[in-house]
């Protein structure tokens, strides 16, 4: 699909792009060749044999050219919203936008997708659709494709509460191709990077439901128009049928990520998978982690959150397939904090609210690989195998530490070691500094291990990372603070794995780990990371502001809020839109305009008190101070924000890959909330382009 056109001087030429529109409507399941040259240059990045190093993992070539908020209040035992600080509304605030264009995507109960509380019409046949064969690619392309379905899982206790196990609703995906493996019991892309020149992602996914759906993939620097964002980078891929996603991969592209859809709730509902580039270290990796990532196994360590609910009304989304309805919670709450209530005075926009001490929504389940940890996945290795544990949070709106303290480690290597972020390399940092790892939502870890000389079998839990609820909540609400989810490593052949129920979906320890954002732990392990192959140093051109304000993602860029198509069914597209009116897209007011080659920065300011899990596709960035300290730290793609206190982050990256790219929070509630802004390029090198979201050009198609 285009991304970008160039200004329209004629009638003639007007004609012509009306033209193609419709054309390009009408052949929206396949995608098409990138128009605009994924490559990029960032630089030098430090001494002469780093400097080629650097420029072959982070480096291409651009084709054309080288007040203090009160804290949030104590929420009723049952289900009585307690009342959050309130301030006066300073600004404008107005998030009001007429809609250039309406979509709608109705499955067969006459709903849209994202907010039907039943999902059993998902795979039924679509009536305007041809049989799936008519649209499988070609087996002789060397194409991988994955089939998005609709699946079971069967979970049981929820929050810890004994009760029989239940069978709830689940998307899964199945793969078949060279570029399609198993490991450890869930299906992942896993590319081969080693080829540089020849290596491409090449993955083709085909819908078996009946709604549309995207597939992101998430920390990659693929072309534009294969980002995977509904009308921003993508057409949804339409019921049965498939899209191709076809680009090439540099070293900087080597690591762990993983896939998901961007399509309204879907992320949430499962639908997502690992993504791993496999590739060789650098060369001038420290020893022994060099040579120890040389020989080490992958190993996968997936988390998820399942099954959410509000706070203030636990009884909501109970089948895991209706979170509109904890968002109808979530909207009537901020309406009150906005206009005020009870005599409290209307929202204060410039007012830095206190961290906050407790939660909003809530999981019924967290999963490792799929499973409980009542059941966990056992992960098998061999006496004193290097592992390189590839850690993903695909989780919708839950951090983790995740723990390595159950047993004493190989000889070679003692300590638990982190090598990598969000598939970007950081100097060697021992996870024990800060009691496990710490990773927010939608980052990843590579942690290098070394299974012990003995045969046995031990945990590997990854704790909600929550803080003390003590007096707030009756169980079984008061549990959240104790989840956790993991897998068992088993050592050698004989090792026999402990039986289902002797670790238990809550923590033994009886205590909560703390918040992310704590100085004490995932804050204080981040402004400990350095980058190995950080920004060189250049002037800056563009320096943003991002105000995080309103709160639960509702009016929270710079008091503003943009949401992704289908986007949700209340807040907002226009003043007094009711829940039966069909969802809206339309492009981006006010975007963070760049230039191709360029250095830019944003300022994040986070008015708001929970924390934010800030992504930007298409690039990496570096996060280069924290609360005003200036550090070389680490290239990410998400950042966790702390919480609230107007905290203050610096990210910064290079202008390298053009196109129209999400900056937004991670936590789904936030996103669907309107926790969105984009980075926009106007130009790549002398010649203007205008964005395809500013054109209008297919608003009538």
């Amino acid at each position: 699909m285009l991304t970008f056109f160039k200004p329209l001087n004629s009638p003639f030429a007007q004609m012509k792009i009306f033209l193609l529109c419709a054309l390009l409507v009408a052949l929206r399941s396949f995608a098409v060749e990138a128009v605009v040259h994924d490559g990029r240059d960032t630089g030098s990045f430090g001494g002469d044999q780093k400097v080629v190093e650097a420029r072959n993992y982070q480096g291409r070539s651009l084709k054309g050219e080288k007040g203090k908020k009160g804290k949030k209040g104590k929420k009723g035992k049952k289900g009585k919203k307690g009342k959050k600080g309130k301030s006066y509304k300073t600004g404008s605030g107005d998030d009001y936008y007429t809609p250039t264009t309406t979509f709608s995507s109705k499955s067969s109960k006459g709903k849209s997708e994202s907010y039907s509380s039943s999902s059993n019409s998902d795979n039924a046949a679509h009536p305007d659709s041809l049989p799936n064969s008519a649209y499988r690619v070609k087996p002789d392309n060397g194409a991988t494709v994955f089939n998005v379905d609709l699946g079971n899982i069967i979970l049981s206790n929820p929050l810890g509460v004994p009760s029989p196990p239940r069978s709830y609703e689940k998307y899964v995906l199945s793969g078949s191709g060279p570029q399609a493996a198993t490991i450890d019991g869930i299906p992942v892309i896993l590319v081969d990077g080693y080829d540089e020149g020849t290596s491409q992602y090449r993955v083709v996914y085909c819908n078996n439901l009946n709604v549309g759906i995207t597939m992101h993939q998430h920390g990659m620097t693929p072309p534009n128009n294969e980002d995977g964002v509904p009308m921003i980078s993508q057409y949804p891929i339409q019921p049965n049928r498939c899209d191709r996603f076809s680009f090439d991969l540099y070293p900087l592209n080597f690591g762990t990520h993983f896939v998901h859809s961007h399509y309204g709730w879907q992320h949430e509902r499962g639908l997502a998978l690992p993504l791993i580039v496999r590739g060789p270290p650098p060369v001038t990796y420290p020893e022994p982690y060099q040579d120890i990532l040389k020989r080490a196994t992958d190993h996968v360590l997936y988390l998820e959150d399942f099954g959410s609910f509000a706070s203030d009304q636990p009884d909501t989304n109970e089948d895991g397939f209706n979170q509109e309805e904890v968002q109808d919670v979530l909207i009537a709450g901020w309406e009150e904090e906005l206009y005020g209530s009870d005599g409290a005075p209307p929202f204060n926009f410039s007012f830095c609210m206190d961290p906050g001490t407790d939660f909003d929504v809530g999981f019924r389940y967290h999963l490792a690989n799929d499973r409980q940890m009542n059941d966990p996945h056992i992960m098998r290795v061999e006496r004193g195998e290097f592992v390189r544990l590839r850690i993903i949070n695909a989780a919708a709106m839950s951090s983790y530490v995740v723990q390595f303290n159950a047993t004493e480690w190989g000889r070679e290597l003692p300590r638990p070691t982190l090598v990598a972020v969000d598939g970007q390399f950081t100097h060697p940092h021992h996870v024990d500094e800060f009691g496990g790892f710490w990773i927010g939502v939608a980052q990843r870890g590579d942690v290098l291990l070394q299974a012990p000389q003995t045969d046995g079998c031990f945990p590997i839990f990854a704790r909600n990372a929550m803080g003390p609820l003590d007096g707030i909540y009756e169980e079984p609400l008061f549990n959240v603070q104790l989840q956790q989810a993991g897998v068992v490593m088993c050592v050698g052949k004989n090792a026999k794995p402990p039986p289902p129920g002797t670790f238990g979906d809550l923590s033994e320890f009886g205590e909560a780990t703390g918040f992310f954002s704590e100085l004490d732990n995932g804050m204080g392990q981040e402004r400990a990371l350095r980058a190995f192959f950080p920004l060189e140093e250049k002037p800056v051109d563009y320096e943003f502001l991002v105000d995080l304000t309103g709160d639960n993602g509702f009016q929270s860029i710079n008091t503003v809020s943009y949401k992704f198509y289908p986007g949700s069914p209340r807040y907002y597209a226009l003043p007094n839109t009711t829940k039966s009116e069909l969802p809206v897209w339309y492009p981006n007011p006010i975007p963070l305009e760049v230039e191709s080659g360029k250095r830019a920065c944003i300022e994040i300011v986070n008015y708001n008190a929970d924390a934010h899990a800030m992504h930007l596709h298409g690039h990496s960035y570096q996060v280069v101070s924290i609360d005003g300290h200036p550090f070389s730290g680490a290239m990410r793609d998400t950042f966790m924000t702390q919480k609230g206190q107007c905290g203050r982050a610096r990210i910064c990256w290079d202008t390298d890959n053009a196109g129209v790219w999400p900056f937004h929070c991670h936590m789904t509630y936030h996103l669907m909330a309107g926790m969105v802004t984009t980075v926009e390029y106007t130009s790549v090198g002398e010649e203007s382009i205008e964005p395809w979201s500013k054109m209008g050009v297919c608003d009538s198609v």
